[in-house]
Protein backbone atom coordinates (compact mmCIF):
# COMPACT_ATOMS: atom_id res chain seq x y z
CA UNK A 1 0.00 0.00 0.00
CA UNK A 2 1.58 2.99 -1.25
CA UNK A 3 1.82 6.25 1.71
CA UNK A 4 -0.46 9.58 0.55
CA UNK A 5 0.99 12.61 1.65
CA UNK A 6 -1.71 15.05 2.43
CA UNK A 7 -1.17 18.59 2.86
CA UNK A 8 -3.38 21.26 4.69
CA UNK A 9 -3.07 24.36 6.15
CA UNK A 10 -2.03 27.91 5.37
CA UNK A 11 0.72 28.25 3.21
CA UNK A 12 2.70 31.88 3.12
CA UNK A 13 4.67 31.93 0.03
CA UNK A 14 3.94 31.11 -3.56
CA UNK A 15 4.96 27.26 -4.28
CA UNK A 16 6.00 25.90 -7.91
CA UNK A 17 3.30 23.65 -9.06
CA UNK A 18 4.04 19.98 -8.39
CA UNK A 19 2.35 17.01 -8.84
CA UNK A 20 0.22 15.82 -5.31
CA UNK A 21 -1.34 12.66 -4.94
CA UNK A 22 -4.71 12.52 -3.06
CA UNK A 23 -6.06 8.36 -2.11
CA UNK A 24 -5.62 7.19 -6.00
CA UNK A 25 -5.64 10.29 -7.67
CA UNK A 26 -2.70 12.73 -8.89
CA UNK A 27 -2.77 16.15 -9.98
CA UNK A 28 -0.96 18.45 -10.59
CA UNK A 29 -1.38 21.63 -8.59
CA UNK A 30 0.29 25.37 -8.18
CA UNK A 31 -0.08 26.50 -3.85
CA UNK A 32 -0.50 30.12 -4.41
CA UNK A 33 -2.09 31.49 -1.58
CA UNK A 34 -3.49 29.99 1.40
CA UNK A 35 -4.97 26.59 0.05
CA UNK A 36 -5.30 24.27 -2.73
CA UNK A 37 -7.55 22.00 -4.04
CA UNK A 38 -7.53 18.80 -6.68
CA UNK A 39 -9.80 16.22 -7.41
CA UNK A 40 -9.89 12.67 -6.83
CA UNK A 41 -11.88 9.21 -7.34
CA UNK A 42 -11.78 8.34 -3.75
CA UNK A 43 -15.55 8.25 -3.80
CA UNK A 44 -15.68 5.36 -6.70
CA UNK A 45 -12.18 3.34 -6.08
CA UNK A 46 -10.72 1.76 -3.36
CA UNK A 47 -6.58 0.54 -3.87
CA UNK A 48 -7.55 0.71 -7.96
CA UNK A 49 -10.49 -1.26 -7.36
CA UNK A 50 -14.24 -0.16 -8.25
CA UNK A 51 -16.96 -0.24 -5.03
CA UNK A 52 -18.96 -2.22 -7.10
CA UNK A 53 -16.51 -5.39 -8.11
CA UNK A 54 -15.48 -4.75 -4.57
CA UNK A 55 -19.91 -5.05 -3.19
CA UNK A 56 -19.85 -8.26 -5.34
CA UNK A 57 -16.81 -9.76 -3.87
CA UNK A 58 -18.06 -9.42 -0.45
CA UNK A 59 -21.32 -10.74 -0.75
CA UNK A 60 -20.16 -13.72 -2.75
CA UNK A 61 -17.31 -14.40 -0.01
CA UNK A 62 -19.80 -14.18 2.80
CA UNK A 63 -22.58 -16.55 1.28
CA UNK A 64 -19.71 -19.39 0.74
CA UNK A 65 -18.49 -18.74 3.98
CA UNK A 66 -22.05 -19.16 5.45
CA UNK A 67 -22.56 -22.14 3.27
CA UNK A 68 -19.33 -24.06 4.46
CA UNK A 69 -19.96 -23.27 7.95
CA UNK A 70 -23.50 -24.89 7.91
CA UNK A 71 -21.93 -27.82 6.08
CA UNK A 72 -18.88 -28.37 8.77
CA UNK A 73 -21.71 -27.71 11.93
CA UNK A 74 -24.02 -30.27 10.49
CA UNK A 75 -21.30 -33.00 9.92
CA UNK A 76 -19.11 -32.35 13.13
CA UNK A 77 -23.16 -32.34 14.63
CA UNK A 78 -23.54 -36.06 13.21
CA UNK A 79 -20.13 -37.34 14.32
CA UNK A 80 -20.40 -36.31 17.99
CA UNK A 81 -23.81 -37.72 18.65
CA UNK A 82 -22.77 -40.77 16.46
CA UNK A 83 -19.41 -41.02 19.17
CA UNK A 84 -22.04 -40.14 22.00
CA UNK A 85 -24.22 -42.98 20.97
CA UNK A 86 -21.88 -45.44 20.76
CA UNK A 87 -20.06 -44.21 23.93
CA UNK A 88 -23.18 -44.60 26.05
CA UNK A 89 -23.71 -48.54 24.61
CA UNK A 90 -20.30 -48.41 26.00
CA UNK A 91 -20.41 -47.22 29.62
CA UNK A 92 -24.27 -47.01 30.49
CA UNK A 93 -26.81 -49.48 31.12
CA UNK A 94 -30.30 -50.12 29.51
CA UNK A 95 -33.07 -49.44 31.83
CA UNK A 96 -34.00 -52.88 31.12
CA UNK A 97 -30.67 -54.28 31.76
CA UNK A 98 -30.67 -52.31 35.13
CA UNK A 99 -34.08 -54.09 36.43
CA UNK A 100 -32.90 -57.41 35.61
CA UNK A 101 -29.36 -56.31 37.91
CA UNK A 102 -31.73 -55.05 40.63
CA UNK A 103 -34.00 -58.16 40.59
CA UNK A 104 -30.83 -60.57 40.90
CA UNK A 105 -29.68 -58.48 43.45
CA UNK A 106 -32.48 -58.82 45.86
CA UNK A 107 -33.25 -62.70 45.43
CA UNK A 108 -29.30 -62.63 46.16
CA UNK A 109 -29.60 -60.67 49.36
CA UNK A 110 -32.49 -63.22 50.55
CA UNK A 111 -30.11 -66.30 50.50
CA UNK A 112 -26.25 -64.73 50.88
CA UNK A 113 -24.64 -62.60 53.18
CA UNK A 114 -20.88 -62.18 51.51
CA UNK A 115 -20.21 -64.31 48.77
CA UNK A 116 -21.86 -67.60 47.39
CA UNK A 117 -21.31 -69.84 50.68
CA UNK A 118 -22.68 -67.17 53.11
CA UNK A 119 -25.97 -68.47 52.88
CA UNK A 120 -28.06 -67.92 55.43
CA UNK A 121 -27.79 -71.19 56.90
CA UNK A 122 -24.50 -71.16 57.42
CA UNK A 123 -24.36 -67.66 58.76
CA UNK A 124 -26.75 -68.81 61.66
CA UNK A 125 -24.56 -72.44 61.78
CA UNK A 126 -21.23 -70.43 62.30
CA UNK A 127 -23.12 -67.79 64.48
CA UNK A 128 -23.82 -71.20 66.91
CA UNK A 129 -20.99 -73.17 66.49
CA UNK A 130 -18.91 -70.35 67.49
CA UNK A 131 -21.04 -68.60 70.33
CA UNK A 132 -21.04 -71.92 72.19
CA UNK A 133 -17.22 -72.41 71.47
CA UNK A 134 -16.58 -68.96 72.62
CA UNK A 135 -18.64 -69.53 75.52
CA UNK A 136 -16.85 -72.66 76.42
CA UNK A 137 -13.25 -71.06 76.62
CA UNK A 138 -14.29 -68.00 78.43
CA UNK A 139 -15.74 -70.32 80.99
CA UNK A 140 -12.95 -72.31 81.32
CA UNK A 141 -10.46 -69.77 81.25
CA UNK A 142 -12.15 -67.69 83.81
CA UNK A 143 -12.62 -71.51 86.34
CA UNK A 144 -8.69 -71.31 85.96
CA UNK A 145 -8.43 -67.51 86.91
CA UNK A 146 -10.66 -67.65 89.41
CA UNK A 147 -8.95 -70.96 91.29
CA UNK A 148 -5.70 -69.66 91.07
CA UNK A 149 -6.45 -66.15 92.38
CA UNK A 150 -8.04 -68.11 95.18
CA UNK A 151 -5.80 -70.38 96.24
CA UNK A 152 -3.29 -67.26 96.16
CA UNK A 153 -5.79 -65.18 98.24
CA UNK A 154 -5.58 -68.15 100.89
CA UNK A 155 -2.13 -68.23 100.58
CA UNK A 156 -1.59 -64.74 101.65
CA UNK A 157 -4.33 -64.90 104.19
CA UNK A 158 -2.75 -67.39 105.73
CA UNK A 159 0.75 -65.98 106.07
CA UNK A 160 -0.70 -62.18 106.79
CA UNK A 161 -3.93 -62.41 108.92
CA UNK A 162 -4.72 -64.49 111.87
CA UNK A 163 -7.17 -66.38 112.19
CA UNK A 164 -10.53 -65.99 114.15
CA UNK A 165 -9.64 -68.46 117.09
CA UNK A 166 -5.81 -67.25 117.24
CA UNK A 167 -7.51 -63.81 117.30
CA UNK A 168 -9.55 -64.68 120.29
CA UNK A 169 -6.57 -66.40 122.12
CA UNK A 170 -4.78 -63.10 121.82
CA UNK A 171 -7.34 -60.53 122.71
CA UNK A 172 -8.01 -62.67 125.89
CA UNK A 173 -4.16 -62.95 126.68
CA UNK A 174 -3.72 -59.12 126.19
CA UNK A 175 -6.82 -58.85 128.67
CA UNK A 176 -5.19 -60.58 131.03
CA UNK A 177 -1.97 -58.93 130.85
CA UNK A 178 -3.83 -55.66 131.30
CA UNK A 179 -4.93 -56.66 134.77
CA UNK A 180 -1.63 -57.54 135.42
CA UNK A 181 1.16 -55.37 133.56
CA UNK A 182 1.84 -51.87 132.57
CA UNK A 183 4.32 -51.23 130.11
CA UNK A 184 6.22 -54.23 130.55
CA UNK A 185 6.89 -57.74 132.07
CA UNK A 186 8.20 -55.62 135.34
CA UNK A 187 5.81 -53.57 135.44
CA UNK A 188 3.02 -55.55 137.86
CA UNK A 189 0.89 -53.05 139.65
CA UNK A 190 2.76 -53.63 143.14
CA UNK A 191 6.14 -52.22 141.33
CA UNK A 192 4.25 -49.60 139.57
CA UNK A 193 2.86 -48.49 142.59
CA UNK A 194 5.60 -49.04 145.12
CA UNK A 195 7.46 -46.78 142.12
CA UNK A 196 4.68 -44.21 142.42
CA UNK A 197 5.10 -43.53 145.65
CA UNK A 198 9.14 -43.71 146.54
CA UNK A 199 9.25 -41.22 144.05
CA UNK A 200 7.14 -39.04 145.05
CA UNK A 201 8.62 -39.26 148.67
CA UNK A 202 11.70 -38.57 146.96
CA UNK A 203 10.75 -35.64 144.49
CA UNK A 204 9.10 -33.71 147.94
CA UNK A 205 12.06 -33.73 150.10
CA UNK A 206 13.83 -32.59 147.41
CA UNK A 207 11.48 -29.99 146.81
CA UNK A 208 11.84 -29.18 150.58
CA UNK A 209 15.19 -28.95 150.83
CA UNK A 210 15.63 -26.69 148.13
CA UNK A 211 12.78 -24.51 149.24
CA UNK A 212 14.51 -24.09 152.40
CA UNK A 213 17.49 -22.45 151.38
CA UNK A 214 17.32 -18.82 150.43
CA UNK A 215 20.18 -18.73 148.37
CA UNK A 216 18.39 -20.80 145.55
CA UNK A 217 16.44 -17.88 145.18
CA UNK A 218 17.14 -16.12 141.90
CA UNK A 219 13.88 -14.73 140.57
CA UNK A 220 10.48 -13.47 141.63
CA UNK A 221 9.40 -11.86 144.79
CA UNK A 222 9.37 -13.14 148.31
CA UNK A 223 6.11 -13.03 150.32
CA UNK A 224 6.36 -10.26 152.89
CA UNK A 225 5.01 -13.13 154.97
CA UNK A 226 8.15 -14.71 155.09
CA UNK A 227 10.13 -12.13 156.27
CA UNK A 228 8.56 -11.49 159.38
CA UNK A 229 5.17 -11.65 161.35
CA UNK A 230 2.66 -8.76 161.99
CA UNK A 231 1.76 -6.28 159.34
CA UNK A 232 3.59 -5.29 156.42
CA UNK A 233 2.16 -2.17 154.45
CA UNK A 234 3.41 1.34 153.30
CA UNK A 235 3.26 2.07 157.17
CA UNK A 236 5.55 -0.33 158.85
CA UNK A 237 8.83 -1.98 158.42
CA UNK A 238 10.77 -4.62 159.24
CA UNK A 239 12.84 -4.77 161.82
CA UNK A 240 15.96 -7.19 163.04
CA UNK A 241 14.11 -8.99 165.16
CA UNK A 242 12.01 -10.21 162.52
CA UNK A 243 8.61 -8.10 162.94
CA UNK A 244 6.98 -5.61 161.02
CA UNK A 245 6.08 -2.58 163.11
CA UNK A 246 5.53 1.27 162.83
CA UNK A 247 8.89 3.00 161.64
CA UNK A 248 9.92 5.68 164.42
CA UNK A 249 9.18 9.16 163.84
CA UNK A 250 12.69 10.82 163.61
CA UNK A 251 15.98 8.76 164.03
CA UNK A 252 18.43 10.39 166.45
CA UNK A 253 22.14 10.20 164.99
CA UNK A 254 22.99 9.34 168.61
CA UNK A 255 20.57 6.24 168.66
CA UNK A 256 22.63 4.75 165.52
CA UNK A 257 24.96 1.67 167.04
CA UNK A 258 24.99 -0.80 164.70
CA UNK A 259 24.86 -0.91 160.97
CA UNK A 260 26.30 1.67 158.34
CA UNK A 261 24.76 4.79 157.15
CA UNK A 262 24.85 5.15 153.12
CA UNK A 263 27.33 7.54 152.05
CA UNK A 264 25.21 9.33 149.72
CA UNK A 265 22.65 10.49 152.90
CA UNK A 266 26.11 12.12 154.16
CA UNK A 267 26.48 14.25 151.56
CA UNK A 268 26.68 15.22 147.43
CA UNK A 269 29.23 13.74 144.83
CA UNK A 270 31.43 10.56 144.71
CA UNK A 271 32.42 8.86 147.42
CA UNK A 272 35.38 7.07 147.50
CA UNK A 273 38.43 6.00 148.50
CA UNK A 274 40.02 8.81 146.96
CA UNK A 275 37.08 11.33 148.37
CA UNK A 276 36.46 12.37 151.83
CA UNK A 277 33.49 14.29 152.78
CA UNK A 278 33.61 18.02 153.59
CA UNK A 279 31.93 20.11 156.04
CA UNK A 280 29.54 21.44 153.47
CA UNK A 281 28.15 18.05 152.76
CA UNK A 282 29.75 17.45 149.38
CA UNK A 283 32.18 14.36 148.89
CA UNK A 284 35.45 15.71 147.45
CA UNK A 285 39.41 14.78 146.95
CA UNK A 286 41.19 16.11 150.34
CA UNK A 287 42.86 19.54 150.28
CA UNK A 288 40.11 20.27 148.12
CA UNK A 289 37.84 22.79 150.02
CA UNK A 290 41.21 24.35 151.82
CA UNK A 291 41.06 22.25 155.20
CA UNK A 292 43.43 19.38 155.93
CA UNK A 293 42.16 16.00 155.60
CA UNK A 294 42.28 16.03 159.91
CA UNK A 295 40.44 19.29 160.40
CA UNK A 296 37.79 18.04 157.33
CA UNK A 297 37.45 14.44 159.64
CA UNK A 298 36.99 16.49 163.15
CA UNK A 299 34.40 18.48 161.08
CA UNK A 300 32.09 15.16 160.48
CA UNK A 301 32.51 14.08 163.71
CA UNK A 302 31.53 17.26 164.64
CA UNK A 303 28.00 17.19 162.70
CA UNK A 304 27.56 13.22 164.00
Amino acid sequence: MTTRAFITGQISQTANATAISVGNSTVNTTINATSFSGTANNANNLGGTSLTTLQTQITGNSSTAYSNAVTNASYMAGQAYSNAVANAAAVYQTAAGLSANVLVLTSNATTYLGNSSGTIGNVASWITGNSATAYTNATSYADSKAATAYSNAVANAAAVYQTTAGLSANVLLLTSNSTTYLGNSSGTIGNVSSWITGNSATAYSNATIFAANASNINTGTVSTARLGSGTANSLTILYGNSVWAAAPSSTNASALTTGTVNTALLGSGTANSTTILYGNNVWAAAGSSGLTQAQTLQLVSLRL
